[in-house]
């Protein structure tokens, strides 16, 4: 692995097997038992992946700084250096999940859960902030480089409600107003850029030429606000719950609407995704930008399946199933591909 050119996107693997984990194990398929099973296995590698592309990315940061900075200055790749701690936040959440059904000392991944949530969202707002003060004080943006993948440094906040649900629910104490304010915080911030961005994207895409084949995956990474954001939203009204029964009780039938709300856009810009990919399916091939389809779906499914209990109807339950077997399918084709382009590639550390 060559640090100094060791790609940005690169972490977006650890992000997507990460989301795949935890989509498998809030158990789509509730019917039967082996799409948990299968989630504790992918967790397994994803702490495995998430390790090393961390370490990999903070390796680079200390030993070519420059190289990093030239990176962080790129419209595009400075925001697929978000790809980084955006892992550590989804891989906290699996860490979380993993404590509150014991499959791990509750207590012990709960507190490390809460370790990296921290360390992920402070990663993330400063590596925010500083891509965006360089995407505003360039005098002359090229219009192309305006892509979905701005979404990444930011939008990754609204994970942090799901996060500290399940810390909470582990027995970790800590203050339970104070973590459940800075949580609902982190989720109001990461959606309300979201949208802002999101006007910004949308200007683009309809205002000017499509992006170019290989940059299919960023239509699919609007699936990631609607699917964690919903997922966010969900979470938010369980802590109100917690701190205060009578005013979350109050919320809960609102915020159902609105997680499904967000579904709605999410399903709809689904299908959208999808008619874009078969536009272009003769152009594509394997690069580290395919890895953006995963999360996104993956972060879709888990609030497919989160619904299907809140609604308790089969069309939820029979889309939240099809959706895994596709994200399953698709991440383990992506890891088979990963593999093989790091096997032609000489191999170099420093």
């Amino acid at each position: 692995m060559n640090l100094r050119t060791f790609h940005a996107g690169w972490p977006g693997m650890a992000l997507a097997t990460s989301g795949v984990a935890i989509a498998s194990l809030v158990n789509p398929w509730q019917s039967v038992g082996w799409d948990r099973t299968i989630g504790i296995g992918i967790a397994a590698l994803a702490g495995v992946i998430t390790l090393v592309m961390v370490s990999a990315t903070v390796a680079r940061v200390l030993s070519h700084r420059d190289a990093f900075t030239d990176d962080l200055r790129n419209p595009m790749l400075g925001a697929m250096l978000g790809t980084a701690p955006a892992s550590v936040i989804v891989f906290a959440l699996v860490l979380a999940q993993l404590g509150m059904e014991e499959v791990l000392p509750a207590q012990a991944a709960g507190w490390i859960a809460l370790v990296l949530v921290v360390a992920g969202v402070l990663s993330s707002l400063i590596l925010g902030m500083a891509f965006f003060h360089h995407v505003v004080a360039q005098h002359e943006l090229p219009v192309g480089m305006i892509t979905g993948v701005w979404f990444i440094p930011v939008v990754v906040l609204v994970i942090v409600p799901s996060v500290i649900i399940r810390v909470l629910r582990s027995g970790i104490e800590i203050p339970e107003a104070l973590a459940t304010s800075l949580a609902i915080a982190s989720w109001g911030a990461g959606m309300m850029l979201f949208v802002f961005l999101g006007a910004v994207v949308a200007w683009r895409l309809i205002t000017q030429s499509p992006p170019p084949a290989q940059m299919v995956a960023s239509w699919a990474i609007w699936l990631a606000p609607a699917g964690a954001g919903g997922l966010g939203l969900i979470a938010s009204t369980r802590l109100l719950e917690r701190a205060d029964p009578t005013r979350g009780e109050m919320l809960s039938v609102i915020v159902d609407l609105g997680a499904t709300t967000m579904w709605g856009f999410g399903l709809w810009w689904l299908v959208f995704t999808v008619a874009q990919v078969l536009r272009v399916r003769r152009e594509l091939h394997f690069h580290v930008g395919s890895w953006g389809f995963v999360f996104p779906v993956a972060a879709f499914t888990a609030l497919t399946a989160e619904l299907a209990n809140v609604w308790e109807t089969l069309l939820f339950e029979v889309i939240a199933v099809a959706l895994w077997m596709l994200l399953v399918v698709v991440w383990a084709l992506l890891v088979g591909l990963s593999v093989r382009t790091w096997m032609a590639q000489p191999q170099v550390t420093h």
